[in-house]
C-alpha cells in the first residue's frame, strides 16, 4: 500500500482532506474503496455488491442484507 492508502485503509477520512494533509494531489493513485452504506476505505476484494450493485462491506451485509 502507498502512503495514500495506508492514511485511508479503514478509516472514513474524506480523500481530499487526507491529501491536502499528506500533501498530495488528489488523483494520487488510490486502490482503495469506499463502502457505499458506510464509507469505510477498504480493499475491493473486501467490499461486495448489493443487490443495487453498490460495493458494501461485511458489517454493512450484516446489518442490512441484500
Amino acid at each position: 500500500m502507498n502512503e495514500l492508502e495506508q492514511a485511508l485503509y479503514k478509516t472514513r477520512g474524506i480523500l481530499p482532506h487526507v491529501c491536502l494533509e499528506l500533501d498530495l494531489d488528489p488523483s494520487y493513485p488510490n486502490s482503495l474503496q469506499e463502502c457505499s452504506s458506510c464509507s469505510l476505505w477498504l480493499k475491493p476484494t473486501q467490499l461486495q455488491p448489493d443487490l443495487d450493485g453498490m460495493p458494501i462491506c461485511r458489517d454493512c451485509w450484516t446489518w442490512y442484507g441484500e
